[in-house]
């Protein structure tokens, strides 16, 4: 029996990647008239999958059944799918063995990493984006996340949903971000968008930040686990930091680094971080 939640899934997914490929992209003429939806119409999907119109457009409605692992192959080819869209869609229409259950523990090893890096801001994500803990440094750096109430304490909220953070960023910088968290978390495919939490994370998010709503539409999948960012502190300024986000052994965690870029400047902001944070904070940020 085909499960309508796992449909809708794939078909919001055909439809996203579908709006994203230009005519031009596949040797197709735009023509001299304009087209009414961007991207491809899904006869034009259809044909280059070898699919019946008609059946594609099941499968995007979420009325089809699990297709055949050739039509996900051939949809990968029409769509022009890189690898991971394409093991993204295999798992959206339940042609992938699932994941294990992400995990929310933190191991004691994570924490000692954390501990042993006190001039790097350094936090753990899961799948959801939840902060499961961080360093002296990060707590400093992101405005005393440790003592928020814990439903607040996602990095999601943070970006979308909590104005004195979000204000923090450039607008281009909390895009790439928010396009990376989010397609983190539909590449692991464990199984916990059915969690309320989560459904209630993004339904919020929808509603409240146009942003979060326009990036959420794109079923971005693949993005760079690295990239540069500038945070405004309230305190000393402007601080520019590359980040790179690593996977560790638990399943759906992420371990985030932040480094200061080339130049004395950055690094001489986290130095005054961390004296400003030993004067406002606790010593100890472990969760």
């Amino acid at each position: 029996m085909t499960d309508p939640v796992r449909s809708t899934r794939l078909g919001d997914f055909l439809r996203a990647r579908r709006e994203q490929v230009r005519p031009e992209d596949i040797g197709l003429a735009s023509g001299p008239y304009r087209r009414r939806t961007p991207g491809l119409r899904r006869e034009e999907v259809a044909v280059r999958a070898a699919i019946t119109p008609d059946y594609y457009a099941r499968l995007e409605q979420g009325r089809a059944h699990t297709p055949s692992a050739a039509v996900l192959r051939s949809l990968s080819a029409a769509l022009l799918l890189t690898d991971e869209q394409s093991q993204h869609l295999h798992r959206l229409a339940a042609r992938a063995h699932p994941r294990r259950a992400a995990e929310r523990r933190l191991n004691p090893r994570t924490q000692a990493i954390l501990d042993g890096i006190p001039q790097m801001p350094a936090l753990v994500l899961d799948t959801m984006s939840n902060i499961l803990a961080c360093n002296h440094l990060a707590d400093v750096l992101y405005g005393g996340l440790l003592a928020l109430p814990a439903r607040e304490r996602n990095m999601l909220w943070q970006l979308f949903g909590r104005s004195c953070t979000r204000e923090r960023f450039d607008r281009d910088d909390l895009t790439r971000l928010g396009r990376l968290l989010i397609s983190n978390a539909r590449a692991d495919a464990t199984g916990f968008e059915e969690n309320p939490d989560w459904t209630d994370l993004v339904t919020t998010l929808r509603a409240t930040s146009p942003l979060f709503d326009r990036i959420w539409h794109q079923h971005h999948i693949g993005s760079t686990q690295d990239g540069h960012l500038r945070l405004r502190h309230d305190t000393i300024g402007p601080v520019d930091l590359s980040y790179t986000m690593l996977p560790l052994p638990e399943p759906g965690q992420r371990l985030v680094l932040h480094v200061s870029e080339p130049g004395p400047g950055s690094r001489t902001a986290l130095d005054l971080l961390a004296v400003i944070g030993h004067e406002q904070f606790a010593p100890s940020a472990k969760g």
